[in-house]
């Protein structure tokens, strides 16, 4: 539904600077001011000097002295979420994996070569190997996200749910690149910045990103795919 908010603004912003507006309020009351802004269903208009802000809820109406016709902001709707989808129709790791089957491993990387490869290995179950984390951070509910490092501190984002938690705690978060070289590995897919682009804005963008789908392999019942589990 097309609302009043893009209209009331860009009119709001055309009208800086005039003095003379009157605000009516509903409980009859008054006031001479001038209006400045207009934005989260709230007007902000200088009066004697001060800012301040008035909820369009408690306005009858709108008189501009620029000659512009009065507005009733009892007409004007929350904003329209057309140009700005529900977040609950954006991907979560969850919903974005769910349903899908995959193949064996195509290739074994690290680090840096995901990093290199990230376009052409898309989507494609990899086997990441690397040497530490680091610290982990809760973005929602049961999901998080840390760092993968390889030999040379190079690194790539992980994003991963509960289900693998108990196991990345597990792994060490730093280490030092002169030790004996002890290694870890994860089996996932890696998703570029395009396709993070529809998540959910709790994530990550403008970089890829590692979804570990677990830390073993197995045959799926029927060889209709490959099962990766914790």
């Amino acid at each position: 539904m097309k609302t009043w908010i893009g209209v009331v603004g860009s009119m709001v912003l055309g009208l800086h600077g005039a003095i003379g507006d009157t605000l009516y309020f509903k409980n009859g009351k008054s006031f001479e001011c001038e209006v400045v802004d207009f934005s989260n269903m709230k007007f902000t208009v200088l009066l004697n000097g001060n800012r301040q802000q008035a909820p369009a809820a408690n306005i009858e109406r709108i008189e501009f002295s620029a000659g512009v016709p009065c507005i009733q902001p009892a007409t004007i709707a929350p904003q329209s979420t057309e140009s700005d989808p529900d977040a609950s129709a954006r991907h979560s790791i969850k919903s974005y994996l769910a349903g899908k089957t995959f193949t064996e491993v195509v290739e074994c990387c690290t680090p840096k070569e995901i990093q290199e490869k990230a376009f052409s290995l898309e989507n494609a179950p990899v086997k990441l190997v690397f040497r530490g984390r680091a610290g982990i951070e809760q973005i929602g509910a049961d999901e998080y996200i840390t760092n993968l490092y390889g030999d040379n501190y190079e690194s790539i984002l992980m994003c991963f749910t509960e289900e693998g938690q108990k196991y990345i705690r597990s792994i060490r978060e730093s280490f030092n690149s002169n030790e004996a070289p002890k290694k870890y590995a994860l089996y996932g897919i890696i998703l570029t910045p395009k396709t993070m682009a529809a998540f959910q804005e709790k994530y990550p963008d403008g970089q890829n990103v590692f979804i570990p789908l677990g830390r073993s392999t197995s045959k799926a019942i029927g060889n209709k795919g490959i099962t990766y589990s914790w």
